[in-house]
């Protein structure tokens, strides 16, 4: 597996707790000719090329995850989610904390499940012995394998992070434009899209194409990345749309549709500063929002040749 996909993938960065993610990434952006900035909400915003024109190319870089709100004297470790999740769907997934201490969600029921009734159960029978490793308030990420399937990557909610990695390729690529890109590693996407909005108002962008992941059924693992038509609190721009359309013909890129049920950064984006061309670009995602997704290297890579296109025009 990649190194640096490998890196991006398995950092810590729970929405609202980006840090870590971040910090690999700034680190990652010292190597590339661009110029990097962080803002109050933790976004990471490397700018690229000179020009008149400025077109804004956002993903989030946050994940879901649970937030501590209790510890119980017996050592139970009551949550609520960090994003939208399903109390169902996290039943007997691992946790691991900043700590490094890894628990498992158990439940005070054995079906109907909601939050409330949900705890983490760490191995540690009394409270003042969690409180050396956890604290209320801190946050958990989902534990998972991450692996290759042929050319698939299988890994825990890997939502954004392959965008991420796709962003950091096309800056290493990209050189001499005459526009100013902005590629935004937004914080919160979980959370509203908090980061890129703030981003949004702060660069004026005259476009903004935002890139996330889309659930796998009529679209498919390896036929190229996605153009969402219309997503949650998001239709896609006619402008941006056909640029996007023309520029993947030219360059022989294989283009998916769909219109999606899932919100994005764009949703938030468009509506700022009295409103922003915005389209929305999405990789294909098998199992979206599990501890088991998989993406395909071929579809990232045809979304870095997508994208480096779109910029260089």
């Amino acid at each position: 597996m990649d190194i640096l996909l490998e890196k991006v993938i398995n950092s810590f960065g729970v929405s609202g707790r980006e840090k870590e993610i971040s910090e690999i990434i700034k680190k990652e952006l010292k190597k590339y000719d661009c110029t990097v900035k962080e803002d109050k909400l933790g976004n990471i915003i490397a700018k690229v090329g000179e020009g008149k024109e400025k077109i804004m190319l956002s993903t989030s870089m946050d994940t879901k995850g649970v937030i501590v709100y209790y510890i119980e004297y017996d050592g139970k470790i009551r949550i609520e989610p960090v994003g939208e999740l399903k109390a169902d769907d996290v039943l007997g997934k691992s946790i691991i904390f900043r700590s490094k201490i890894v628990g498992k969600i158990e439940s005070d029921k054995k079906e109907n499940n909601e939050f409330r009734d949900l705890y983490v159960k760490v191995n540690m029978e009394k409270k003042k012995t969690v409180l050396k490793y956890i604290s209320e308030g801190e946050v958990g990420s989902f534990s998972g394998n991450i692996f290759e399937d042929g050319k698939n990557i299988v890994g825990s909610y890997l939502s954004n992070r392959a965008a991420c990695f796709a962003f950091l390729k096309v800056i290493q690529e990209i050189k001499d434009i005459n526009k100013e890109v902005y590629f935004v590693f937004s914080t919160q996407g979980n959370l509203g899209g908090k980061g890129a909005r703030a981003a949004a108002f702060e660069i004026a962008p005259n476009m903004c194409i935002s890139v996330n992941t889309e659930v796998e059924g009529e679209i498919k693992l390896g036929d190229g990345p996605v153009l969402v038509l219309m997503g949650k609190g998001l239709i896609t721009n006619t402008c941006v749309k056909e640029k996007i359309i023309k520029t993947a013909e030219e360059n022989n890129i294989k283009l998916q549709r769909c219109v999606s049920d899932f919100f994005s950064d764009g949703s938030s984006v468009h509506k700022e500063v009295g409103g922003i061309k915005t389209a929305n670009i999405a990789l294909p995602c098998k199992n979206k929002d599990s501890i088991n997704e998989a993406v395909n290297y071929e579809d990232i890579n045809n979304l870095v040749k997508l994208i480096s296109s779109i910029v260089k025009e």
